[in-house]
């Protein structure tokens, strides 16, 4: 049995909720236990998964009384992997893919109560994460991986070099999950489209797709606009292009989502009304997996201007359904996934008119990304199936 804990299984709630089908797919006739928190109710996620126990602590449980919230998983996880339903069978292998520090001190707290309790597969997304832990925390999560009792795993070789040089922490990198789009779903259909526009004209769509977030670089987008708008003016009046951007999440401040609806209208209509090349369609701020594959597949190619910063070693939820899509890219160059947009399927930009002239070319030159993308498509099935063996070895090495 795998046992998968996962907090915010909920539409919106970020991938937390589509990692579930993922692991199902991956996992194969395996039983697969979904371990989440309570007050969760199976009907929010899209594809409910077939057992549920909602038995640990929420996140504002875990900010306000953070020892309390630790307790409160280690008695719960305890319970549940020492019951009869659990013991019956060969030790049980406990995955946790988005994991917190607030999860990797249950999992020491709970080894040091019952250090055969279980094998536990800690994901790091980032490195931040790590940052709340103490030495001595960092300590034993060094033992526990020395000992197999732990295994570290990312999702990009960057990250897990990281780790290694400044943690001290061996982790590897063969734990990447399909996000919103899986390897069995079909290809979407040519998606260019001709509109009423003179002979020879041509309609794109960008789509910036995710949440608006400052590490996916969303402040940059008005200027990217700004200057595909006066590069299209140029060079290609025959080309319209429509990029996609989500709506606002509530939680930005009121200021902030009017100076950038302010930023987008003189970007990309200001006062010369709709005659720049390039219009703007906001989509909602939360979509279900469906909405998005709808979404992605409307999409001509997709724009990365992710902060280098931040995503330096991390991977992109993004990246893995738009490679599996086979659309083109253009990305901020040096991001941690970029060796699946190595293949010639994407342009690396780091200004706002880099970003522009890479949009133009890939417009201009679509036909030679098909290839390109139909290979990285490939390499990263081969990276899932790499996951996939290594769950396999999780239950087999409980």
């Amino acid at each position: 049995m795998l046992i998968a804990v996962g907090k915010k299984l909920t539409v919106g709630g970020g991938h937390e909720s589509t990692q579930i089908a993922a692991l199902r797919a991956l996992v194969g006739e395996h039983e697969l236990l979904v371990v989440t928190e309570q007050g969760y109710v199976a009907p929010d996620l899209v594809e409910a998964p077939t057992s549920v126990r909602t038995v640990l602590s929420d996140w504002h449980y875990q900010v306000s009384r953070p020892d309390q919230a630790i307790e409160q998983d280690v008695t719960a996880l305890h319970a549940l992997l020492t019951s009869p339903e659990i013991t019956t069978g060969p030790r049980p292998g406990v995955v946790i893919p988005t994991a917190a520090a607030h999860d990797i001190r249950v999992c020491l707290l709970l080894l040091e109560r019952a250090p055969k309790i279980a094998r536990f597969c800690l994901r790091i997304l980032c490195e931040d994460i790590l940052e709340p832990l103490n030495e001595t925390e960092l300590s034993a999560l060094r033992q526990h991986i020395a000992s197999g009792s732990v295994w570290l795993t990312t999702e990009t070789a960057s990250l897990s070099r990281r780790l290694a040089a400044h943690h001290g922490l061996t982790a590897t990198d063969d734990f990447v999950l399909p996000c919103t789009v899986l390897p069995d779903d079909p290809l979407p259909p040519e998606t260019a489209e001709t509109f009423n526009m003179p002979a020879g004209a041509r309609r794109i769509r960008v789509g910036y797709l995710g949440g608006l977030r400052r590490e996916k670089g969303f402040w940059l987008i008005p200027r990217i606009i700004g200057q595909l708008s006066a590069l299209l003016r140029r060079s290609a009046p025959d080309i319209q292009v429509e990029v996609l951007i989500a709506q606002h999440n509530r939680k930005r401040r009121r200021i902030g989502r009017l100076w950038f609806d302010f930023c987008l209208w003189r970007s990309s209509r200001g006062w010369q009304g709709n005659r720049r090349g390039v219009t703007v369609t906001r989509t909602p701020a939360i979509q279900t997996s469906a909405e998005f594959k709808a979404l992605l597949a409307s999409t001509d190619l997709l724009l990365l201007p992710y902060n280098l910063a931040r995503y330096r070693f991390r991977g992109s939820g993004v990246i893995l359904d738009g490679v599996l899509a086979q659309k083109p890219f253009v990305y901020t160059d040096g991001i941690g996934m970029d060796d699946l947009l190595s293949f010639g399927n994407a342009e690396p930009a780091v200004s706002a008119q880099e970003f522009a002239a890479s949009i133009l070319k890939i417009v201009r030159q679509s036909e030679g990304y098909q290839s390109s993308a139909a290979a990285a498509r490939k390499a990263v099935i081969e990276r899932f199936g790499h996951t996939a063996q290594m769950l396999q070895r999780l239950l087999v090495c409980t």
